[in-house]
């Protein structure tokens, strides 16, 4: 019923600023008048089961259009008229349950999924036979191959570690891609497809060496799966590194980037001095070519909350870069000694780990940081809430208890 709100791509999300207007309003309608009308508790109890009970069965019982109807009826009755407490409250009430309800829009058909496990593990099956480096996480793919059912989230099901997808990409990742394209776009952005048909020359290239890109995976003219191996030449899972090119714009690291995208990127790390969390004092880096000479011996990573362990060499203090994203949620421990280790972004978006010349395992995991400052706000805003709605509804009880 609201001109032009059809058009829009989520017309149930393009009504959350005016409800959020109508909030406010809604309590400077309820409170309105309340010296001339005392609120009466049973009634006012049976104007809200009421009103739930009408929002109910407007919302899920009747046709869409006259649900709206019933809303922006009840919405006009009650800013029109001096109405009493339980009547607002029945009116909030069905308001309050039509919004809500209304975000059942939101949700799409339900699929039949009874069919998809043994349909993904049959095509896991027949990728693995094929590539069996695939089934470690940080092997990934370029992954073309569609399912009407699941579209970009088809990998994902099937279970192929990909940077395509529908998800929400670090910062610092969507940076390295906006940069590398010469786009500007928000950071928020969760739709990522790119791949060997696309921007071959600007960005993929750099994505299949820093990320272990080895595979393309694709349907041929018959429909069968065809599995290619990428010519790029990449750092593997994991690799040590040291003597970093520091740069402060993230498109002179790129820049540097592509001007060695024929060597492994082990032997050409680059890292931004700008960066928030970059390492606290970049000169004390590891500056040894020993370095190449550690080698990370295997890896092993734990699902579905993530955990990894890096079996590697001794050697010199090095870095050890993971073709992972950097997080501030990562956190690494050498186990034998239970000291932190230092992590910090690397070639713009990758984990790096500094790791001393005796460590011979890389415990990495993702550890909850929801920040103790978030947290205690929360608890006061609450806090607030609560002592709120006790002063106001002592003070209606003393009110009624003088007009009585």
């Amino acid at each position: 019923l609201v001109p032009g709100l059809g058009s829009l791509r989520s017309p149930a999300r393009a009504m959350i600023p005016l409800l959020l207007l109508g909030m406010p309003l809604a309590i400077a309608l309820f409170t309105r008048h309340q010296e001339k009308h005392a609120l009466h508790y049973p009634r006012a109890a049976f104007g809200a089961l009421l009103g739930i009970g009408l929002g109910l069965l407007s919302e899920f019982f009747l046709p869409q259009p006259f649900a709206e109807a019933i809303l922006w009826l009840s919405a006009l009755w009650l800013i029109s008229r001096n109405t009493k407490p339980a009547e607002r409250i029945a009116l909030l009430a069905i308001i309050a349950v039509g919004s809500m309800a209304a975000f059942r829009e939101r949700l799409s058909p339900p699929i039949d999924l009874s069919e998809t496990p043994k349909n993904a593990g049959a095509l896991q099956s027949k990728i693995f036979s094929q590539a069996p480096s695939l089934s470690d996480p940080l092997t990934r793919a370029s992954f073309e191959i569609i399912d009407a059912k699941f579209m970009a989230n088809t990998a994902r099901i099937v279970g192929i570690s990909t940077l395509q997808g529908y998800w929400f990409g670090q910062s610092r990742f969507n940076d390295l891609i906006n940069t590398g394209l010469a786009r500007d776009e928000v950071r928020s952005k969760v739709t990522m497809q790119f791949g060997v048909k696309h921007d071959e020359e600007k960005i993929f290239p750099l994505l299949a060496s820093l990320y272990n890109l080895q595979y393309l995976l694709a349907k041929d003219e018959a429909g069968e799966i065809k599995i290619t191996e990428l010519p790029h030449i990449t750092g593997g899972p994991a690799w040590f590194s040291s003597r970093f090119a520091r740069f402060d714009s993230l498109l002179e690291g790129i820049q540097f980037a592509k001007s060695h995208l024929d060597a492994n990127p082990g032997k050409f790390p680059w890292l931004l001095q700008n960066d928030p969390k970059a390492f606290k004092d970049s000169n004390a880096l590891p500056d040894s070519p020993s370095c190449e000479q550690r080698k990370v011996l295997r890896h092993e990573i734990t699902a579905p909350y993530f955990a990894a362990n890096f079996f590697v060499t001794r050697g010199s203090p090095c870095v050890l870069t993971i073709a992972l994203n950097f997080a501030e949620s990562l956190r690494a421990f050498d186990p034998k000694s239970k000291i932190e280790l230092p992590i910090f972004p690397v070639y713009g978006a990758l984990a790096g780990i500094l790791v001393g010349p005796e460590t011979e395992v890389v415990e990495l995991r993702a550890e909850r940081n929801s920040g103790k400052a978030a947290e205690i706000f929360s608890w006061l805003c609450l806090l607030l809430l609560c002592l709120t709605l006790f002063f106001y509804f002592k003070n209606v009880k003393t009110r009624d208890g003088i007009q009585s």
